[in-house]
């Protein structure tokens, strides 16, 4: 099999390359580029995959000479008329087939799966770098708190991060067991959440939160606070050493992880 290519683009008449015997040359050289927005080469001609108007590939069972001579063989005594090799690989239905979409189509499914290989390569490794990492999770273990911080655990650990919390003690304070999952930590995120409305309108959170923080920091752990919109700062505020304070309400609470995730990557 033969495969030949043509090109028309804004700038220039129409180029072409006949008689490939493989294919593979004209995904990888031309065809492929072209999809990936890559300035490629035809003919000598270097294009701008913006500037291209139109792209044929085609494939033919012999070369261009042997069928420009059989065609040329069928023409009637005295008509004056000289078919060329581009004529017969790329116009006359007799001896071209069009596979342009299949290979666009074969092209696309690659890179496609290229690309997937490449994120889920990227996450592995992102997770294989995290699994040394022990994050301490802190907060108020009430069922509305859990709905939403139950999905930052998991994110955390998706990335390849373990996490440790307290939910397991309940105990309303700190206690031995608490502290010395913060001991072991490399991380500590206090994610705290509203309690009680107070007379300024501000509202308190959960008092063990803030000696868990204040554990974390005594350690020298990196802390992370996630702190509710409306939580009284002169009530949080006052300990040294945060490393991270993000603010959230209920609705952007995801969005605000993610952004603390990507900070954690970098680092």
């Amino acid at each position: 099999m033969f495969y030949h290519i043509l090109i028309s683009t804004e700038e220039t008449d129409e180029v072409y390359e006949i008689d490939h015997e493989d294919l593979n040359y004209i995904k990888e050289n031309m065809a492929k580029p072209y999809l990936q927005n890559k300035d490629f080469q035809v003919d000598g001609y270097f294009i701008e995959p913006s500037k291209v108007k139109r792209m044929i590939i085609t494939t033919t069972g012999k070369a261009s000479n042997y069928l420009r001579e059989a065609k040329q063989s069928q023409v009637s005594p005295g008509v004056l008329y000289v078919y060329s090799r581009k004529e017969c690989v790329f116009e006359i239905d007799d001896y071209k087939e069009d596979i342009t979409r299949e290979v666009f189509e074969e092209i696309k499914e690659n890179i496609t799966k290229n690309e997937e290989k490449t994120l889920k390569k990227s996450n592995d490794d992102s997770a294989d770098s995290n699994e040394d990492t022990t994050i301490f999770l802190a907060y108020s273990y009430r069922e509305d708190d859990d709905e939403f911080v139950s999905g930052f655990k998991e994110l955390l650990e998706n990335k390849g991060y373990k996490v440790i919390d307290g939910k397991a003690d309940r105990l309303g304070s700190i206690s031995d067991a608490i502290i010395e999952k913060i001991q072991i930590s490399d991380i500590a995120v206090i994610v705290m959440t509203k309690r009680d409305k107070k007379e300024n309108g501000k509202f308190t959170t959960a008092a063990w939160l803030l000696e868990e923080k204040g554990a974390a920091i005594a350690f020298d752990k990196d802390v992370a606070m996630f702190v509710e919109e409306g939580i009284d700062e002169t009530d949080i505020g006052g300990l040294q050493g945060d490393a991270q304070r993000f603010h959230f309400t209920r609705n952007n609470f995801l969005k605000v992880v993610m952004n603390f995730v990507k900070i954690l990557e970098v680092e």
